[in-house]
């Protein structure tokens, strides 16, 4: 009849449509499993660093649960920094987000085959992070981060970080960075920022500056707390901020991280003030245990003197500390790496704690024996 089709050829029709929907999906899957090969660390001839491809520490470092691959990173050092620097320029594509997708769909048995991505802002932060680790030997990096500092709001502040870890190497972001300060009118980014000066060119008036400002002011504990760790980093340089430091170690309207940087700069200043000490002094009768140990940290770096003082404080506060945060157990011993002070002082100190009614004390008096004189502990029998 005339105006109709025969149905056998709507039916062919409708088959060859079919089949054509089918090859491209077929197409578009077997190119995400070629770009999930290609993400893969199995599929890869690069530079190796204990047995693998310097970008299957950089993509690790960069995904999720980086942080123990962002360590290996800062082991591999330079070689890193090219695949870094491609990652600021991660952009969320569409064959970046879809394999997203298709790997978060993938059995258990094949996931675990093909690199996880993450969204590009993370990735890019993620990047920013590990070049700030790296410091002084991502220098090739500095023109990427400055781009980022111009370009990326989101990681702009890591950038500021890692361009001051790279220090005096990265000179050339010194006016982008000025400018960035002078438009800030949030305190902690101007900290942030003009501490990143302060380590890429050493400009120590307009970092004591703005210190001053934060350690003094109440209403951002964000702002004061980075000053002081920033001040903590300056040594003797930061002499002028001791009166707002003292004011801000009792200060007890401030947080009790803030009060305890205040209390680590003013050791790392070095000067065995009387007003200084004091202050220190009285910071070990505090009502708070981690300000009592910040306090007696700080007295023994100012003085071996303080040793025998300050240990049995610091050992509470060591197993306070464990308490509270199991996943990052400190010990005595880190006092070396920290403070720089000479363990072997506390000697006669930590073998008096082994008579301490406390088992944790004493557990704890017994395992920095063993670290800093393990003739000792064999003497008294500690195992």
């Amino acid at each position: 009849m005339a105006g109709k089709f025969p149905s056998n050829s709507v039916e062919r029709g409708a088959a060859s449509l079919a089949r054509r929907r089918l090859f491209r999906i077929g197409f578009v899957a077997l190119g995400l499993v070629v770009a999930g090969l290609l993400l893969s660390p199995h599929f890869t001839f690069e530079p190796l660093h204990k047995g693998k491809p310097i970008r299957y520490c950089t993509d690790r470092a960069c995904g999720p649960n980086g942080n123990s691959f962002r360590l290996e990173v800062k082991q591999i050092g330079s070689p890193a920094v090219p695949y870094l620097i491609a990652k600021l320029h991660t952009k969320d594509t569409w064959l970046r987000t879809t394999w997203m997708a298709v790997h978060e769909k993938l059995p258990d048995r094949l996931s675990g085959f093909f690199t996880e991505l993450q969204p590009a802002c993370e990735v890019r932060s993620a990047a920013v992070e590990c070049l700030a680790f790296i410091g002084s030997e991502a220098r090739s990096a500095v023109p990427d981060l400055i781009k980022v500092l111009n370009e990326d709001r989101f990681v702009a502040s890591h950038a500021t970080s890692a361009l001051g870890a790279i220090g005096p190497g990265a000179k050339e972001a010194l006016p982008v960075l000025k400018t960035s300060l002078s438009n800030k009118t949030n305190m902690m980014e101007k900290i942030d920022t003009a501490w990143a000066i302060w380590r890429i060119a050493g400009e120590t008036n307009l970092m004591l500056q703005l210190c001053i400002e934060a350690i003094s002011q109440q209403s951002d504990d964000g702002a004061a707390m980075n000053a002081a760790l920033a001040l903590s980093q300056m040594g003797a340089v930061a002499l002028p901020t001791a009166p707002q430091l003292i004011h801000l170690l009792k200060d007890m309207t401030h947080t009790v991280g803030t009060r305890g940087n205040a209390a680590l700069a003013l050791a790392a200043i070095g000067a065995r003030d009387e007003t200084i000490v004091a202050a220190l002094k009285n910071g070990t009768r505090d009502t708070n245990i981690r300000i009592q140990s910040n306090c007696a940290r700080a007295l023994w770096r100012l003085d071996s003197k303080y040793a025998s003082f300050a240990v049995p404080i610091i050992v509470n506060g060591i197993i306070d500390w464990n308490q509270q945060h199991p996943e990052s157990k400190s010990e005595f011993t880190h006092l070396h790496e920290y403070d720089k002070v000479d363990l072997k002082v506390a000697i006669p100190a930590l073998k008096e704690l082994l008579s301490s009614d406390s088992r944790q004390i004493r557990q704890v008096a017994a395992e920095a024996l063993r670290m800093i004189d393990p003739e000792s502990t064999n003497e008294l029998g500690i195992k």
